[in-house]
């Protein structure tokens, strides 16, 4: 395409958001003095930038980089991994036929499942509407408070009380805590309850800079899962999602 053909203002926006995703805070003037532009011309295109979550301006007048530029790289990201699962659940559930297994994801302080397989429809990804699962009760739900970061965590508490979704599985908070605890030490989660339907196990999935990004969860019916059967599902979902899980450097 020939240089004329290119919009001028959007290069320039270009150019100033590379300058601030290589600097940690920059004045107008120092955008001015970097790019050749006018105060004037600068400014307008960092308040339409701003006005986008491209940019925004601390206390002290600098500019850093907004959070659209990282939530767009965060949905690639998604879409990278959702397509990485699809090919990841159909392999264990060739592994280990009766398995029922989901991807979930933290949204709007709700653990919801974006992708599941189950022996019901073999072979089959199935991508449920709005499916929550509870965060005292489930494999995926545990697994979100045991290995995402602690603001992640108090938002997933402070959206389900306690008192209204753990108190009745729990003895008390003490005994959720040390239970979280215990598996972040293992690496995983395995549900605890007794007279299960369902035993559940989940392992975490992280991002490339180590941030906890979703949980691969599995379960087998409790009447024909032996302690055998138990942990080579563990083991098959912490190597999956150790797969899944993008390489920190």
């Amino acid at each position: 395409m020939p240089g004329s053909d290119l919009v001028q203002s959007v290069l320039r926006a270009c150019d100033l958001l590379e300058h601030l995703a290589g600097s940690d805070g920059i004045r107008l003037q120092e955008f001015s003095e970097a790019t050749g532009l006018k105060p004037p011309t600068v400014h307008n295109l960092l308040r339409t930038l701003a006005a986008r979550g491209y940019a925004n301006q601390d206390d002290s007048g600098r500019w850093r980089l907004g959070d659209t530029p990282r939530s767009l790289a965060d949905r690639d990201h998604d879409r990278d991994l959702l397509v990485k699962a699809r090919s990841v659940l159909l392999g264990i559930a060739d592994d280990i036929p009766n398995s029922i297994l989901n991807l979930a994801e933290v949204v709007e302080n709700h653990v919801v499942v974006q992708m599941r397989a189950s022996p019901d429809r073999p072979q089959a990804i199935q991508q449920p509407r709005r499916q929550v699962l509870p965060p005292y009760g489930s494999a995926g739900g545990l697994a979100c408070l045991a290995f995402s970061d602690h603001s992640t965590a108090t938002r997933i508490r402070e959206a389900h009380p306690f008192e209204e979704g753990g108190s009745a599985l729990w003895r008390d908070r003490a005994s959720l805590d040390a239970y979280l605890q215990r598996s972040r030490a293992a690496g995983s989660i395995t549900t605890p309850f007794p007279n299960q339907e369902l035993i559940r196990v989940a392992a975490p999935v992280y991002g490339a800079g180590g941030q906890f990004r979703a949980t691969l969860g599995a379960a087998l019916p409790a009447r024909t899962c032996s302690d055998d059967d138990l942990e080579r599902l563990r083991e098959r979902v912490c190597i999956a999602a150790e797969k899944l899980s993008e390489d920190p450097t």
